[in-house]
This record gives C-alpha cells, structure tokens and sequence, in this order.
C-alpha cells in the first residue's frame, strides 16, 4: 500500500499540485478513484507533506539570501581607557555599542589593533570595529581590516563626534574631508582618498572660544546631552541600514538634522 501511494506521488504534476494546493482547494486527482479512498488519501498526506516541507524551504530561502561580495565595515572611533567612557570624543565608539547590541554581534575579536566582530544584517555581511589605536590613528586598525575583508572604501561607515553639531544631531555624507577631526584624517591617509560615508554625532560645541578643544572633546557628557544621543540611535541604526541597502541620500533626508 506504502509503495501504491508514492507510485501515485510520482505521476501527480508536482508544480500543478502546489498551485492547487496554495490557492486552498482540493487535488483534483482524488475526485478520480472514488473506489480506492485510502489508498489516496494516504498519497494526499504525503503529497501535504511534500508541499509543507517545499513551502517552508521557499520562505527560508528568501530570508537568507546574501551576496556573497556584499560586506560593510562600520568603525566606531574613540579612545580605548575606561577613562574615556562617556566622554564626547568616544560618541563613535557609545553608537557602534549600541549597533551591536541591536545587531547581536559580539565586538570582542582582538585583531588589527582594534575589537571587532562581524554577523548579518537584512542580508548584508557586516563588520564591526572599535579601533584601540586612539583617536588620531584610527586609520591603522580601519585600512588593514578592510584589506583583510576586501572591503572598498565606499563599504566603509564611520561613525564619529562633531562639535560642530548639537547633542544629539546627526550628519550623514557619502565623503568629504576630515573637516578637523583627527580620526578622521588618520583614515583618510590610510585608505588613500576620502570617498568613505560617514555618520557624524553631535557632541555640541565649546561654550567659549578660549575653551580648550581637548578638554572640551575629553570632557563626559552630561545627563541631558547622554539622553539626546541615546535618543538618536534608532535613526542611525536606520541611517546605517539604508546606507547598507544603497539609499545614502534617503538617509540623509531622512535622518540629517
């Protein structure tokens, strides 16, 4: 009886089956051998199985689809001593925390002078970096990581503070130059041109001119500007995933401000 009902399988048009079976009716192979009910409803349960088992094959191929050349590397600058936590020079390495924890990707790799991981993201390979070279030479753990990987410069999303920026705003180009920050221009000698996009954070600007810019950048934020950055990390999440997916511009309409 087994070997009658996968003989009944096999003349049965598969594909025909799955449409008839999708659109929720009833295989009309079983309407012809009324006289022989078990035997084909035996071959109905296995040919639901067959159709359940496609179907669930289909759907899980489309959610893991990944190019295989399609990688990014985000670097989130900022100085390595628990020293500097909370500080506003380390807004870059505060929005790459959060990204992973998002993301669920374990920045703990020790390599490139730097703490790395990597994982997926809607479909994208990602890297992860949080460079220990200290600020002003972050390009030497950014340009051996994205050697290592193959990744092009324009694959490369820096994440950054900008005093020129309110607590909290962010600023998203495609390139452009270091505009006076230091980490900026160190990865900027070290991949060898500027065309890498880049997600600038507002950490605010010194209340005085005669400020000194390095307590300044050095100095933790207070209570109501840390608010206004965590505020902002949904929408650079967001800003990142459309950068990923080619729609820079939209990001910046988006998300600019």
């Amino acid at each position: 009886m087994q070997a009658s009902a996968f003989s009944i399988c096999s003349i049965v048009n598969f594909q025909q089956f799955v449409k008839v079976w999708s659109a929720g009716g009833r295989p009309p192979f079983l309407l012809f051998f009324p006289q022989n009910r078990f035997l084909f409803l035996r071959a109905y349960v296995i040919l639901k199985n067959c159709t359940t088992h496609y179907f669930m094959q289909k759907r899980k191929g489309k959610t893991t689809t990944m190019n295989a050349n399609d990688i990014w590397l985000i670097a989130g600058l900022g100085n390595p001593e628990a020293k500097y936590d909370g500080t506003r020079h380390n807004a870059g390495f505060a929005a790459l925390d959060s990204l992973a924890g998002k993301w669920g990707i374990s920045v703990s790799k020790t390599k490139f002078q730097g703490l790395w991981g990597q994982g997926e993201v809607d479909g994208h390979k990602v890297v992860l970096l949080k460079p220990l070279t200290y600020m002003n030479l972050s390009g030497d753990s950014i340009a051996p990581l994205a050697g290592f990987f193959k990744i092009p410069a324009d694959h490369v999303i820096v994440l950054c503070d900008d005093i020129t920026q309110a607590p909290g705003k962010l600023r998203i180009r495609p390139s452009g130059s270091a505009g006076g920050h230091n980490g900026l221009k160190s990865i900027i000698a070290r991949l060898g041109g500027e065309n890498f996009p880049r997600i600038r954070i507002g950490v605010g600007a010194k209340p005085r001119p005669d400020y000194d810019l390095a307590d300044w950048v050095l100095g933790k934020f207070p209570p109501e500007d840390a608010k206004a950055m965590a505020d902002r990390y949904p929408d650079l999440e967001a800003a990142a995933k459309l950068i990923m997916d080619g729609k820079l511009g939209l990001a910046q309409s988006k998300y600019n401000g």
